[in-house]
């Protein structure tokens, strides 16, 4: 029997169609026999499913993988483990012992045997009984918040019980915002009912020097409703000790915690980040007394749209292979 496992560095590739590389393992009575790295050409369904049969796979093992795909592998006679995630070992030895199935590392359904792996995903979540400490949301074996229901892992200190009324009635709010059974309003018009329902009167923006066409539009829509506020990130900026400016020449410099200062002066209700850089909207966030709320965030590379890199091979490697190793 063959298996074949499209990878993305030492795991199983998240959407194996953007992998242009897989294992393909052959399998004698639970045994490895061989394993081959075979490099993948073509990113359609059809593709796939034709190397898929040249190299004789009996079992095609992934991440995400849609309906067309998988009905035309079966069809072919190729069985499909899908929604699988973690690293290549593990899922080797898990498919050997017979126990990997859909959803292996995702929706944690593993038997408990799996659960005591001595890896670092095996650690479930839930408070830590030496620290105290929260352990990692996903990791948790039982979800039971996907299902609507409580947390299992229930702590305390962290309960509900905590909130003040005014967080209380953020957090309906918000609720009333997530359940909307129509979508019919964008993030500004969300932003709109809550402050809004919120009862706030004057609200604040907060933006980046490189949105400023895009702000004057909001605050535009803003004033609509509310007194706003708006400040840029260069306001009451200097130079000092950066080299960041044209031809090495000394730039302004971006003042995060004026412009903080000078919503809390303005005694803003609620503060809107409008395209921050990362680190300036940390600063702004410690030092604003208003609640702070992220409306757009700036990404130059791909059109202020950061959550797009996690749908792209190409993006996802750029991050890996560029960033982590600088």
């Amino acid at each position: 029997m063959k298996a074949a496992i499209p990878i993305f560095g030492t795991r199983v590739s998240p959407r194996f169609f953007y992998s242009d590389r897989m294992i393909v393992i052959d399998i004698t009575d639970d045994m490895i026999m061989s394993k081959e790295l075979v490099v993948i050409s073509g990113f359609d369904p059809e593709a796939w499913v034709g190397q898929l049969l040249d190299l004789n796979v009996d079992v095609f093992i992934c991440g995400g993988a849609d309906r067309d795909f998988i009905r035309q592998a079966e069809s072919r006679g190729i069985s499909v483990i899908n929604n699988v995630a973690g690293e290549i070992d593990r899922i080797v030895q898990a498919f050997l012992k017979g126990k990997l199935r859909q959803g292996y590392g995702l929706t944690y359904n593993i038997d408990e045997a799996e659960k005591t792996a001595g890896n670092d995903d095996a650690d479930a979540s839930g408070p830590d009984s030496d620290t105290g400490h929260w352990r990692d949301c996903m990791k948790c074996r039982n979800r039971t918040c996907l299902k609507g229901e409580p947390c299992g892992n229930y702590m305390p200190a962290l309960s509900a019980p905590m909130l003040d009324d005014s967080d209380r009635k953020s957090i309906e709010f918000s609720l009333d915002i997530a359940h909307e059974s129509e979508r019919k309003m964008c993030r500004i018009a969300e932003v709109v009912y809550f402050a809004h329902i919120m009862e706030f009167r004057k609200v604040g923006i907060a933006f980046c020097i490189d949105m400023f066409e895009e702000t004057e539009l909001l605050r535009n829509i803003l004033r609509r409703f509310f007194k706003v506020t708006s400040v840029c990130c260069r306001i009451c900026s200097d130079t000092s000790g950066t080299k960041n400016g044209p031809e090495g020449r000394n730039g302004l410099i971006c003042n995060p915690k004026g412009q903080a200062l000078a919503l809390n002066s303005a005694g803003t209700e609620l503060n809107i980040t409008a395209g921050l850089c990362v680190g300036c909207d940390t600063v702004l966030s410690k030092y604003s007394e208003a609640p702070v709320t992220t409306l757009f965030v700036k990404d130059k590379l791909l059109a202020n749209n950061p959550i797009g890199a996690l749908y792209s091979k190409y993006y996802i490697d750029t991050i890996t292979e560029g960033v982590l190793n600088r």
